[in-house]
């Protein structure tokens, strides 16, 4: 192994300290080899330890990322939920895992399901990503679909800063509540039905 590739090796080993998510190394036949600070809560709830064989959860995706050279996944840990990029480094024979904390993501995605107002997903770049049931006259009424560009009428507000507007929609007079939600790049738009106000 020449010089320069050495030097790379032992920057790639340093560099997941900085990270602030999780990070695990594991070797290709399954040992764990490191984990930095914020991967502590995963580590200690499996079990895992140091120079040694990891369980079963996740070699099967260790057999997918060796295999693909990379592997997205998912685990719960009781009240936590991560996401995981597994990425297949052949010059340190291990694998290097990526995770992201989307506790907060999940349950914000499931919350609107039991709203009995309408309440609509939209990304920024003004696409509708989800919508409760209570949302689908609005939906109709605007002919859109999943992943479809929100109306001009709609996207001008949002992006002009409107937090509060009204409009009709169909036959009925909607009172809209407009959230940003930075961490995971999305806007909630929350409704409710004033027509007979």
């Amino acid at each position: 192994m020449s010089n320069p590739d050495k030097k790379l090796i032992n920057i790639l080993k340093k560099f997941p300290d900085q990270n602030p998510n999780p990070v695990i190394r594991i070797s290709e036949d399954g040992v764990l080899e490191y984990f930095n600070n914020p991967s502590k809560k995963i580590i200690e709830y499996y079990g895992f330890k140091l120079k040694n064989k990891i369980s079963d959860i996740f070699l099967h995706h260790l057999k997918e990322t060796q295999s693909k050279g990379e592997h997205s996944f998912e685990i719960r840990l009781k009240t936590s939920s991560f996401f995981f990029k597994a990425v297949y480094t052949k010059g340190l024979k291990s694998i290097n895992i990526y995770g992201t904390d989307i506790t907060a993501k999940k349950v914000i995605d499931k919350f609107p399901d039991s709203n009995p107002n309408p309440v609509m997903k939209i990304d920024l770049e003004g696409n509708l990503s989800y919508f409760n049931k209570s949302s689908t006259y609005i939906i109709k009424q605007l002919e859109i679909d999943l992943n479809a560009q929100m109306p001009e009428q709609i996207l001008d507000k949002i992006f002009n800063g409107k937090e509060v507007f009204e409009l009709t929609i169909g036959s009925k007079v909607y009172l809209f509540n407009i959230v940003l939600i930075n961490e995971f790049n999305f806007f909630l738009i929350y409704g409710t039905d004033i027509t007979d106000t």
